[in-house]
């Protein structure tokens, strides 16, 4: 079975949505939201994280605090499983459960799960209740059957209304699916009125943010159902490739505040701005940098976007040349916006950490991913949560070699220097550190074990 067409679908066992279509490398974050109609507030918006490894293998990554199950077995926060085919995956322990069906070929659109049958996709507990039901509706049957006879003959009033009952049934039955139809077309069509309501109106920043799509992770993933059920498979492959991080939201919050973020940007867990630029590509090896102070200048006061200048005349080329060698670059920054409260201050804060990311990038030119981490909390430097969640989650299932990964940060301990947290991650990752005079300059090498 080869991976580029490898395919999965998340087979939702209690019904409650249309089956989620995996594509290799790409994650899909699954929780309380429209798309999997569960309202239980012991779930979380974000619960699960699920990437379709390109080895044939489902990696299931909770996020939620609340544990998830996999085959059975509850999971821990941040501790990725493995799951394989015809596994149960459940949002709660043995509740909202998918089965991971994993297909070879390109072609076909992936049905739900109500059109597949009833015994390849229940669970054995499942099957006996339908079986126990379906049998007691036969001994229901029989007995008024075996009555009728024995009093009287039916009259053909009543000879017709037997002979229609089983029509009626699969009627009811048809009627049932009728409606669950019109259930999950209404729920996969009200994020694109709303967006088209939206666009009427607002700033010119909130438009921006429509044209990515749905504003947070319940209204995201109905739109990437209507595609997975409507589109061929190949338009599901371009739209879903488009971006590593399609999958999250592209709204951050902070309390009472609701910021969009620019085209291209989304939020991990509204504490992490995701962004690729150019075509980035998986790989084993991983140059990470640290942003200010390491490989631009920036001014500290103020807010301006352009306020930046290259570290060193080198970086450009020495960035390149490690790209050239097959690592994939990677940005790690943090930024603090804990100390704003409303949501100009915040929305200034962001800008000001995407402009300048994003005029660096464009100055160098390469594929590059950025993680720029917002709160004090587990994914911000030196905790190594969001390494954690690059290898797991956002590096296209291959596995990354920490012999042969390094981290560049000018934060390390120095006499002259802020703090030593880019030393610190480096040390708590399990790669080689480099400050950033030792990688531009070739300054005072050093092992930095």
């Amino acid at each position: 079975m080869s991976a580029g067409k490898l395919r999965a679908i998340a087979s939702n066992a209690w019904r409650g949505c249309a089956e989620v279509v995996l594509m290799p490398g790409t994650p899909v974050t699954l929780g309380r939201s429209v798309r999997t109609q569960v309202e239980d507030v012991r779930c979380s918006r974000q619960a699960m994280d699920i990437v379709l490894n390109t080895d044939g293998t489902v990696t299931v990554t909770q996020l939620g605090k609340n544990p998830c199950s996999v085959d059975g077995v509850e999971t821990k926060q941040m501790v990725p499983c493995k799951a394989q085919h015809n596994s149960v995956v459940c949002l709660l322990p043995n509740r909202y459960c998918f089965r991971v069906v994993l297909r070879g070929g390109g072609g076909g659109v992936m049905l739900p799960e109500r059109q597949y049958s009833t015994q390849a996709q229940h669970t054995q507990s499942q099957r006996a209740e339908h079986t126990k039901h379906t049998k007691h509706t036969e001994e229901s049957l029989d007995t008024t059957t075996h009555t009728d006879s024995t009093v009287a003959a039916p009259s053909s009033s009543s000879a017709k209304r037997t002979a229609a009952s089983p029509q009626r049934g699969n009627v009811a039955a048809t009627t049932q699916r009728s409606i669950e139809d019109v259930l999950m077309a209404k729920a996969t069509k009200q994020p694109k009125d709303t967006r088209s309501a939206r666009s009427t109106k607002g700033p010119v920043t909130r438009n921006n943010d429509d044209d990515n799509g749905d504003d947070d992770e319940d209204e995201h993933p109905p739109k990437k159902a209507a595609l997975g059920v409507g589109a061929s498979a190949a338009q599901q492959g371009a739209q879903q490739a488009s971006s590593t991080f399609a999958s999250l939201p592209t709204r951050l919050f902070k309390g009472a505040v609701a910021l969009p973020v620019p085209k291209g940007w989304h939020c991990l867990r509204d504490s992490v701005l995701c962004f690729d630029f150019g075509d980035v590509e998986p790989s084993h090896k991983i140059a990470a940098f640290d942003f200010d102070g390491c490989l631009a200048s920036t001014s500290v006061r103020g807010f301006d976007p352009n306020a930046w200048r290259m570290r060193f005349q080198s970086v450009p080329e020495v960035v390149k040349q490690y790209a050239a060698d097959g690592y994939k670059i990677v940005i790690f920054t943090n930024e603090s916006i804990e100390r704003f409260k409303n949501e100009g201050a915040i929305r200034k804060a962001v800008m000001k950490k995407i402009g300048r990311v994003k005029g660096f990038l464009e100055a160098v030119n390469i594929p590059t991913q950025v993680f720029c981490m917002l709160r004090k909390d587990e994914y911000r430097k030196p905790s190594t949560a969001i390494w954690a969640a690059l290898e797991s989650r956002f590096n296209g299932g291959v596995p990354i070699s920490r012999q042969q990964s390094f981290y560049v940060g000018d934060a390390a301990g120095r006499q002259h220097d802020h703090s030593a947290d880019d030393k610190l991650f480096a040390r708590n990752v399990g790669v080689r550190f480099m400050t950033e005079k030792e990688c531009f300059l070739g300054k005072g090498a050093r092992s930095h074990k």
